[in-house]
């Protein structure tokens, strides 16, 4: 009887360590999970910041565009609406990005930041041929 109790209470010790170590084990799941979610809330802010800023320079670029000879529109309104197209799918693609798995996260961070790199790109071009446009 003796050996039975002192095996209940062995048992009854390894579940209670178990569990112990099962619910730290749970919060650190816990708060690598709010980390990157943290980081991901932060980067989706910060773009959005980013696109916002365009947009407001977008806008006055279109109202230089609409002070140009149609000639000079003509030319450039298929370039502009690519880079519209660009800013709308990067908007897109950051909506996506909110519901972002944590395995899906680095990559489509990544993907998003190459494809700002290259509208960015692509702006800066534009806005350079905006200005020896509206110079000549």
């Amino acid at each position: 009887m003796k050996q039975f109790k002192y095996l209940i209470i062995a048992s009854l010790s390894a579940v209670l360590m178990f569990a112990a170590c099962s619910n730290e084990g749970q919060q650190e799941a816990n708060e690598a999970m709010d980390e990157w979610q943290q980081e991901r809330k932060e980067f989706v802010a910060d773009m959005n910041q980013r696109i916002n800023e365009m947009e407001a320079e977008m806008e006055q670029i279109e109202a230089q565009m609409e002070n140009a000879s149609d000639q000079t529109q003509q030319e450039l309104q298929e370039e502009w609406n690519q880079l519209k197209t660009e800013k709308e799918q990067l908007e897109q693609d950051l909506e996506e990005l909110e519901n972002a798995s944590e395995q899906e996260w680095e990559q489509a961070k990544a993907e998003i930041q190459s494809d700002w790199e290259e509208f960015e790109s692509n702006f800066d071009d534009f806005k350079v041929k905006i200005d020896v446009d509206s110079e000549g």
